[in-house]
């Protein structure tokens, strides 16, 4: 799986770790075909531990908008406005 964000960032954003739990939601929520949301949710945290979630990038939104529920994203390529969409420390 590729990391999908990672950078620090000076300015803290106090919201970021509750957006960051959305935006992992969000990619889970098409998985309960091919994975639990619970073994979904435990990967992605793997790779992206929301508790160090300091900021989200301006395309946070359209990384949202872009997502299709209906589709499991955690193995897949996800939209290009994903690919840093949460700023972990």
């Amino acid at each position: 799986m590729t990391p999908l964000v990672l950078l620090l960032w000076g300015c803290a954003n106090w919201h970021a770790p509750e957006l960051c739990d959305d935006l992992v939601s969000e990619i889970c929520s098409g998985c309960s075909e091919t994975l639990s949301e619970e073994d979904c949710l435990s990967q992605l945290d793997e790779q992206m531990p929301c508790e160090d979630a300091v900021d989200v990038s301006a395309d946070y939104d359209e990384c949202l908008a872009a997502l299709d529920s209906g589709t499991c994203l955690v193995f897949d390529e996800l939209p290009e406005s994903c690919r840093a969409a949460i700023r972990i420390r």
